[in-house]
Formats: structure tokens, sequence, C-alpha cells
């Protein structure tokens, strides 16, 4: 029996993003749960009577969502498609974004 080694170079590839997915699912989304809910209960207590509170509260829910947006297309990659990042590094390429 023949083994395709670029096949199985792809497979390992692809085993060792899964990895990669299942470490950032559980060590950030944990974590930023934590941050998004307070930060919303601190909204909903001052951000009503302090503006600059309200703003920059909003700014931390913003950014810690779209990090979980970021998590969420991870989870659910299908293949890992590359694209050019900066000189001569790439990244992953993640699905668009629904419109």
């Amino acid at each position: 029996m023949r083994t395709d080694p670029a096949g199985k170079i792809e497979q390992e590839r692809l085993a060792a993003i899964d990895e990669v997915i299942v470490t950032v699912n559980h060590k950030i989304n944990n974590p930023l749960t934590t941050i998004l809910n307070y930060a919303e209960l601190l909204k909903s207590l001052h951000g009503r009577n302090d503006i600059h509170a309200e703003k920059g509260l909003q700014k931390i829910i913003n950014a810690a969502n779209e990090i979980k947006k970021v998590t969420h297309q991870l989870a659910g990659l299908k293949q890992a498609a590359s694209t050019s990042y900066l000189d001569g590094i790439s990244m992953i390429s993640l699905p668009a974004e629904p419109r």
C-alpha cells in the first residue's frame, strides 16, 4: 500500500491546527466570557451616569466580541487554507463573515 506524502503532511497539519483551535477556544473564550460579563455589568451600573465610562465600556465590549467572533470562526474551520500576512509569513485564512 502506497501512502501519499503530501496527503499525510496535510493531514498532520490539519490535526495540529485542530489542537490549536481547541486550545484557543478553551484558553481564550473562558476569560473572554468574564470580561464581557463584567463590562456589561459595569456599563449597566455606571454607564448611564458617565458618558465616558459608557463609551469606554462599549469599546471593551466591541473588542471582546471581535475576539469571540474570530474564535467561533476558528472553531468552524473545515479546511486550512493559508493567506499571506507579512513578508513571507502566512496565516490561516478565515471564512468571510456573512453580511
